[in-house]
């Protein structure tokens, strides 16, 4: 593969092959030609194995509509020849036309999001917060009326369902620059009213209806499976974070001796690497780095992180069977680029990739204290329950109570997300 895509992008030399075209022409199209033949002999090989006929085939049909046994799969599609959701469903896959989408106004929208973000993180005077924090909600009324409304009323999913009823579940997949803003915050603009897609569904994000696919067909673990705490109080350079010394008292407190911790100076990359394929539970409360223009370089910074930070690529390389929830509870694990517009590349989805059926995970920078609350909410559910599957539940619940709380401060709920099934 790496000589097919070289050899299509390589660029023109002056060496005698490119001053005699025909040989050099001659000698690249045989080298290309043999490259295909042993790619279709490799395919041929590993599909000979029935658990693997499918190999780097596009699925099929049937494939795409059984993801959407537990809840509609909505699949944006932003393009500047018109935009539209494709909506999975058991039954048939429709498309829904975005006429008010479009890549520069995803693009443009982005660019101000995150600009607030960065305001809000500077600590600025009430005035300047009071304006980042509308910038924020102007946007999450666009993705309301360019995105969340149309795709929900083509569902039939745009009442709130009633009092004693749990939001019925919906999966988002969007790329490029949509996949770096919180869909599942979307919220009606204009007075009155502030239904939002929180009040509707409880949202989830997959980066590939494969992915979804893949992360259910895993084992499902139990509270009493190995828990794998990595936890940075300090690092050098960086903001100390006291929260996380609390995320690791509640770990202890409820999984006493299934807990396995590596904190500070043990928190290194290659033991971490090695110790994930035996624990069903991994929590990470450290710093993390989102690299949007290269999002398989984005990292958590454990200890030796200067040296051996621990990236996407890491995470991707894994082959986790067991494993059942990640909770990433460090800043903008979610955060992916909007260079890769058909990707959906970051630290949540590598996760979800490598084996995990839940993922928790951040667009944006948390609040200490909150994350802490957040990990304490979860993890007593899934005691209380003897599951992970209350996991998507449990995070809109409390989402739903913050944005309550502080209606117009959205950069203090919207900022975690669930991947996985």
């Amino acid at each position: 593969m790496e000589e097919l895509s070289a050899e299509s992008s390589a660029p023109v030399v002056a060496t005698h092959a490119s001053v005699v075209p025909a040989l050099g022409t001659g000698r690249s199209a045989e080298r290309r030609q043999a490259c295909r033949l042993e790619l279709a002999r490799l395919l041929d090989e590993i599909r000979g194995n029935p658990e693997d006929a499918d190999f780097l085939r596009p699925p099929q049909p049937a494939e795409l509509r059984a993801t959407a046994r537990q809840g509609p799969v909505v699949l944006v599609n932003v393009s500047q020849y018109g935009s539209h959701a494709l909506l999975v469903r058991p039954s048939a896959v429709a498309a829904v036309s975005l006429p008010d989408l479009d890549a520069f106004q995803a693009e443009q929208r982005t660019r101000v999001f995150y600009a607030a973000l960065e305001t809000l993180r500077s600590r600025p005077p009430a005035e300047r917060r009071r304006e980042a924090e509308s910038a924020i909600t102007d946007v999450l009324g666009w993705l309301w009326t360019a995105v969340a409304h149309p795709v929900l009323s083509a569902l039939g999913l745009d009442r709130p369902p009633a009092s004693d009823t749990p939001p019925p579940r919906l999966w988002w997949s969007a790329t490029g620059a949509l996949g770096m803003l919180p869909l599942h915050a979307a919220t009606r603009p204009g007075p009155g009213p502030r239904l939002a897609v929180l009040d509707l569904v409880t949202s989830s994000y997959t980066p590939t209806l494969r992915a979804l696919a893949h992360a259910r067909r895993r084992a499902t673990g139990t509270p009493g499976s190995r828990v794998l705490a990595v936890c940075m109080i300090r690092t050098p350079g960086h903001r100390d974070l006291p929260g996380a010394a609390d995320e690791l008292r509640v770990l202890g407190d409820l999984f006493q001796d299934s807990l396995t911790e590596l904190a500070g100076e043990d928190a290194l990359r290659a033991d971490i690497l090695a110790r994930l394929p035996g624990h069903a539970f991994a929590h990470f409360a450290c710093h993390a780095v989102a690299e949007p223009a290269t999002p398989s370089s984005s990292h958590l910074l454990v200890h030796d992180h200067r040296q051996r930070p621990l990236t996407v690529a890491d995470v991707l390389a894994l082959d986790l069977p067991r494993a059942e929830l990640a909770f990433l509870s460090a800043c903008e694990t979610a955060r992916t680029g909007p260079a890769l517009v058909d990707e959906s590349i970051h630290l949540g989805s590598a996760f979800q990739i490598a084996g995990f059926r839940q993922v928790v995970a951040t667009l944006w920078p948390v609040a200490d204290r909150r994350a802490v609350h957040l990990a304490r909410t979860v993890y007593e559910a899934i005691a209380r329950s003897g599951t992970t599957a209350v996991v998507p539940t449990v995070l809109g619940d409390t989402v739903r109570r913050w944005r309550d709380t502080w209606p117009d401060n959205p950069s203090l709920w919207a900022v975690h997300v669930h991947a996985g099934a």
